[in-house]
């Protein structure tokens, strides 16, 4: 209740000069998330096709169909925000409400513009306070973020700043004229970009009366890994998710990637491990199932991501009707490679799993308390549903109603994305009330922290003790065990310092 209560005191407003910029832009062309509906014409149809052009022509067209679908919602969506960031522009200061599902994470309620939304929805709005940025940690770190949205988020510390540095006359005059410097529409982040590198001018031009009214982000290397690392000590996951320091980041992604491509060619001899090598597995091909990994993902998701994947890059090497054997193909490699970079992840999830089946064959309901205080209740009971018939509009609606039984398949499913969901919301809880106390202005996404420029440096000690003194002793493993009388103790803890998290500059950045 009390973080709930700090997030919604929390003073916003409406960016109106990037909205303006962002308003006319979006006139000239689609970037990011700002799109018009899909306005590319059909492929064209013609009765001399011969088969194999039929077959081309019709997969083509299938994929002219799911763009358009996908551009009509996208265009929507857009519309919908800059709707209503034009809406509350008239407001001085407008507040989100937030609230916490049962595991304790929080969430900002908004059908537009938001904190926790994409680039656009975050773009278009900023705090209401400003600060200056005077501090040489606070132009260090403002001008970090500025390299971040521009898409530089891989490089060290050190050369996301060189290159604002290196970049000075190019970002100062698309600051001052976005619309007669357009390269801020390719980027990563173009929106929130360009608010940063409108500021950025501000603060060249008078940098005596400037102040800052972004938060800027410091995000966790894939949390859900790095709370089960912690969790368990691991001293191979937790260097892979930067838990240790490092002077360049560690890119978990890419390890997975390149321990396929590792053992690709011991692989028995086939088109799909042919295919694969010569188009070489990169991060982008591992991320979504690694990212996944910690919150239920399972070996068929992986194959779903893998041809999701494959069907929005389009290798050329790729034949269209191997895509899904290919996908299948290399969830089972991806799938053998986690077990070699997440070692101890792995055995709490299955062990986790194991005690919920446990508690809930006992007919008891699967519970922790997290180091937050909150108590969290892993239960689902099974449902019996019926198809009804609406005669009105001649539609059918699946009814279901619960039956006071356990659906034990289920709550095994979701007690290990819900078990580390409940500890990164305590970490969320332990940091905003610490950087509130502090005098600070901490804005959340779950694992992205931000704070003004001035208080960073200090806000990325406190993410880090937090995260260290939640962890240090915390026995809730075997609490949960204990209380049921679970017979299998918790996996063996690793060697993993954890006062080392304190020195890793890439554990949140």
């Amino acid at each position: 209740v009390l973080t709930l209560n700090l997030l919604q005191r929390r003073e916003w407003q409406i960016n109106r000069p990037v909205l303006a910029i962002v308003h006319e832009a979006a006139a000239l062309r689609n970037f990011g998330d700002v799109v018009a509906p899909y306005t590319v014409a059909k492929p064209e149809w013609r009765e001399d096709f011969t088969d194999s052009a039929k077959a081309q022509w019709k997969a083509a067209a299938r994929e002219w169909y799911t763009q358009k679908k996908i551009r009509k919602v996208q265009a929507m969506n857009s519309q919908r925000t800059l709707e209503e960031a034009h809406d509350l522009a008239q407001y001085p200061t407008i507040w989100f409400a937030y609230y916490a599902d049962f595991r304790g994470r929080k969430y900002a309620v908004s059908k537009g513009v938001s904190p926790q939304g994409n680039d656009l929805e975050k773009g278009l709005i900023s705090l209401k306070q400003g600060k200056p940025v005077k501090s040489d940690s606070a132009q260090r770190w403002f001008r970090i973020h500025g390299a971040n949205k521009w898409g530089l988020d891989k490089l060290t510390l050190e050369d996301r700043e060189r290159w604002v540095l290196d970049n000075h006359i190019m970002l100062r005059d698309m600051g001052r004229s976005p619309l007669d410097h357009r390269e801020w529409m390719d980027c990563d982040c173009p929106v929130q970009f360009l608010a940063w590198v409108m500021e950025y001018a501000a603060w060249v031009d008078n940098p005596a009366t400037f102040q800052s009214h972004l938060a800027l982000g410091q995000d966790g290397t894939c949390n859900g890994l790095q709370n089960f690392s912690a969790l368990l000590r691991d001293e191979v996951g937790g260097a892979a998710v930067n838990l240790v320091p490092s002077e360049t980041p560690r890119d978990i992604y890419k390890d997975v990637a390149d321990f396929v491509m590792k053992i690709l060619p011991d692989m028995p001899q086939s088109l799909e491990r042919d295919l694969w090598i010569a188009h070489a597995v990169n991060r982008k091909v591992t991320k979504r199932t690694t990212m996944t990994l910690p919150y239920g993902c399972t070996r068929y998701a992986c194959s779903t991501f893998v041809r999701e994947y494959v069907e929005a890059v389009k290798p050329p090497e790729f034949p269209l009707e191997l895509y899904g054997d290919l996908a299948n193909y290399l969830s089972h490699l991806i799938w053998k490679a986690l077990d070699g970079t997440v070692v101890k992840a792995r055995e709490v999830m299955r062990w986790l799993q194991e005690w919920a089946q446990y508690t809930a064959r006992l007919n008891k309901r699967p519970a922790w308390v997290t180091p937050s205080g909150l108590l969290v209740r892993n239960y689902y009971e099974r449902e019996i549903s019926k198809e009804v018939r609406s005669a009105a509009f001649n539609t059918r609606i699946r009814l279901s109603r619960p039956t006071g039984q356990a659906d034990a398949r289920k709550i095994a499913n979701a007690v290990a994305p819900n078990f580390v969901h409940s500890l990164d919301a305590a970490h969320l809880d332990r940091v905003v009330q610490r950087a509130c106390s502090e005098g600070m202005d901490p804005v959340t996404i779950h694992d992205d922290f931000g704070v003004h420029a001035e208080d960073t440096e200090r806000f990325h000690q406190i993410i880090r003790e937090e995260f260290v003194d939640m962890y240090d002793g915390l026995d809730i493993l075997e609490v949960m065990r204990e209380k049921v009388g679970f017979p299998t103790p918790p996996p063996n803890p690793g060697t993993l310092d954890l006062q080392r998290i304190k020195d890793s500059k890439y554990f949140f950045a």
